[in-house]
Parts: C-alpha cells; structure tokens; sequence
C-alpha cells in the first residue's frame, strides 16, 4: 500500500477531477534538501571558522553523528525484531528501513567528515 496525497477540484464546466501524488518522491524530496542544508550549513561553518566558536560546529558534527547512529539502530532494530540477532548490510530488511539504514551511513560519514575538516581548519588556531 502506497501512500498518497488526493487532490479534488471542479473545472469551470463543473467536472470534477482528482489528482494523486506519490507520498514516496516528496519523501525523498525532503530527505535529500535536507541532506543538502546539513552540508551548505557545514561549508557556511567552516568558511568564517575563524569568525564562529569551534563549539557550535563541533556540535553540529556530533548531531550528524548521532543521528545517523539513531537511524542505524532503528534500521537494525527491525531485523532484530524479525528474528535476526547477527546481519550484515540492509539485505533482510525493508525497502524503508534500507533507505533509513543508508541515511544513517550519509550522516554517519556527514559528521564525521566535518569533524575531520574542522580539525584540519583548526590545526594552526592556537585556543582549541
């Protein structure tokens, strides 16, 4: 079962039509804008570092991280619910919980790239 938004409205000659649109691509529409925020917020960041406190950016790192743990654990929890103790990689689960448990990596790797990069940015400041 797909979810969808319905749409009803009449024309001027008074028939009455009704639009569906997939829930699915806005989904990824919204997943993927806000994949591109987190990294436009991280370029913003790094570019005035010497402006900003290395804190603030630091933990916009750790919430990357862990978000993508959380998403991870709850992409794992369901093949663990499904009787599954040990897997490897999202072959026994779901096509949503694939999407959450490769959002998790992206994240994942999101922040620890940006605490990669604020470390290299921060290599010759001497207050740390």
């Amino acid at each position: 079962m797909v979810m969808s938004l319905w749409f009803r409205y009449r024309d001027r000659q008074g028939v009455r039509h009704e639009v569906s649109i997939s829930v699915m691509p806005l989904i990824i529409l919204v997943a993927v804008t806000g994949v591109l925020a987190v990294i436009l917020r991280f370029l913003l960041a790094f570019r005035d570092v010497e402006c900003h406190s290395p804190f603030v950016i630091a933990g916009f790192c750790v919430a990357a991280l862990g978000l993508g743990f959380l998403a991870l654990a709850v992409a794992k929890a369901s093949v663990i619910r499904g009787g599954h103790v040990v897997s490897f990689g999202p072959k026994s689960m779901s096509h949503r919980m694939r999407a959450l448990y490769i959002v998790g990596y992206v994240m994942l790797a999101l922040g620890a790239s940006g605490i990669m990069l604020l470390l290299l940015a921060l290599r010759g400041r001497a207050e740390l």
